[in-house]
């Protein structure tokens, strides 16, 4: 990975949802495996790069506005070892300028959505990004806390196995 992060993730329950959905199309565990580096790692690229060129502005359904300090976007990707509409990755998301966070919003593919998920779904799921937003921005803070909870994660795993 080239340059350090600049933006933070902050994936939303419907992203984690979907993406446990797309895992299990992979029947081996290397195949499992080897999905889940590409994914973390298309992430990890999105929060240096939050615009790559497989990347484009998304519209906003229905009448729904967006806070002015957020983007809304789709990527496109072709998904590691499927082929057809089923090997047409698609990552919505937001960016938020000022908290510099990318949000992850839905992950699918071209066969579960030619276009993109309905309205009213895409509209209640963005709805609910937004309100899991924090009001304040502290970033630093933000850092600290997700790495004493991974620390803490790490320590209590540790414990377990022994």
């Amino acid at each position: 990975m080239i340059g350090s992060p600049k933006y933070l993730k902050v994936p939303t329950r419907n992203f984690e949802r979907w993406l446990k959905k797309l895992i299990k199309r992979y029947k081996g565990s290397k195949d499992k495996q080897a999905f889940q580096v590409f994914i973390f790692q298309l992430i990890d690229n999105l929060c240096i790069d939050p615009r790559p060129s497989n990347s484009a502005l998304e519209p906003i359904p229905g009448k729904m506005a967006l806070p002015k300090e957020l983007e809304f976007r789709k990527l496109r990707f072709a998904m590691p070892g499927l082929r057809g509409a089923s090997g047409q990755g698609r990552l919505m998301y937001l960016i938020n300028s000022i908290q510099s966070s990318i949000i992850l919003v839905w992950i699918y593919t071209h066969e579960e959505y030619e276009g993109r998920p309905d309205e009213k779904s895409l509209e209640a799921v963005l709805q609910a990004a937004i309100a899991s937003l924090p009001e304040e921005t502290d970033l630093s803070s933000n850092i600290a806390e997700q790495t004493n909870s991974l620390e803490n994660n790490d320590a209590s795993t540790d414990h377990s196995e022994g």
